[in-house]
C-alpha cells in the first residue's frame, strides 16, 4: 500500500507543481474577453477608511485596460450590493493573480497602464496557482500536520499572509487619506479569484466553508478549478486547526 508522508505531499518540488499548474490552467482556465460586470462584486469595505475591496475578472480586453469602465462597475456594485455611494476621487489598487507565462499579454496591459498612469493608482502582482492535493481526502493526522506547517501547502499562493494583508489594507487609514478601491482579479474572475475571495470570506466575514464555496460557484456559475478549490480548502483547515475557522471544511469536496 502506498504511504503518503509530509515529504511526499508537502515538500513537493515547486518546479513540478508550477509546471502542472501551467498545464491545468492552459487547458481549463476560461479567458474573459472583456470586463464583465456580472463577475464584479463587493467583498468588504470600511466607511471610515473609505477603502473598498472588490473581486472580478480581467479589467480590460485584449488591447487595453478598461479603467473608466471598471470604475463605473465598482460604483454600480457598491451602490447595488451595499447601498454605498463611492467618493468622487478614488485611487485604484489593481491586484492581479495572473501568471507570467500563461497570462503574459494581460499582465503587460496592466503594467503598461500603471506605468503611464501612476496618478490613478498602482499595480500589485500576486501569482496564484492553487494546490494539487485535496486536504479533505487525507487522514486526520497527516492533514493536521501539513495544515499547521504552512510551507507544506501555502508556499506559492501565500494565502495566510495575503488574506490578512488585504484586510489590513481595507481597514487601516492610509497616510494620505485617499479613498481606495482594491480590485482582486485573475482572468475569468472565477478560479484564482474565487480561491482568494473565498478565503477572505471565511477568515474575515466569518462565512462557513460551504457558504464561501457555494458563493464562488454562483459567480460564473460553475465550480471553481479543482486546484484553487483545494488551496482554499487547505486555508479552511489551517484556520480550523488554529481554533478560529469553519467547522465544515470536510464538506463539498470529493
Amino acid at each position: 500500500m502506498t504511504k503518503f508522508s509530509l515529504s511526499s505531499l508537502g515538500h513537493m518540488s515547486v518546479f513540478v507543481v508550477f509546471c502542472c499548474a501551467l498545464l491545468l490552467f492552459t487547458g481549463c482556465a476560461v479567458r474573459a474577453s472583456s470586463l464583465n460586470i456580472k463577475r464584479v462584486h463587493l467583498i468588504d469595505f470600511n466607511t471610515t477608511t473609505q477603502h473598498y475591496l472588490f473581486r472580478g475578472n480581467f479589467p480590460g480586453d485584449s488591447h487595453s485596460f478598461s479603467y473608466d469602465l471598471l470604475m463605473e462597475y465598482v460604483r454600480s456594485r457598491a451602490q447595488g450590493e451595499a447601498g454605498i455611494t463611492l467618493p468622487e476621487k478614488l485611487r485604484l489598487v489593481d491586484i492581479s493573480l495572473l501568471q507570467d507565462l500563461i497570462n503574459r499579454s494581460e499582465l503587460k496591459i496592466e503594467r503598461d497602464f500603471f506605468e503611464k498612469n501612476a496618478h490613478v493608482g498602482r499595480f500589485v502582482h500576486w501569482t496564484v496557482i492553487g494546490h494539487p492535493v485535496n486536504a479533505s481526502s487525507l487522514s486526520e493526522g497527516v492533514r493536521k500536520k501539513m495544515a499547521l506547517y504552512t510551507p507544506d501547502w501555502d508556499l506559492e499562493d501565500k494565502l495566510v499572509d495575503r488574506i490578512d494583508k488585504l484586510h489590513s489594507w481595507v481597514h487601516t487609514l492610509s497616510a494620505d487619506n485617499v479613498p481606495t478601491v482594491y480590485y482582486v482579479h485573475c482572468s475569468a474572475g472565477v478560479d484564482r479569484t474565487g480561491e482568494v475571495s473565498g478565503s477572505y470570506y471565511m477568515r474575515h466575514l466569518k462565512w462557513t466553508w460551504m457558504k464561501a464555496l457555494q458563493y464562488d460557484y454562483q459567480v460564473e456559475p460553475r465550480p471553481i478549478n479543482k486546484w484553487n478549490q483545494n488551496a482554499m480548502n487547505w486555508y479552511c483547515w489551517w484556520m480550523y486547526y488554529n481554533g478560529n475557522g469553519p467547522v465544515d471544511c470536510g464538506l463539498g469536496l470529493n
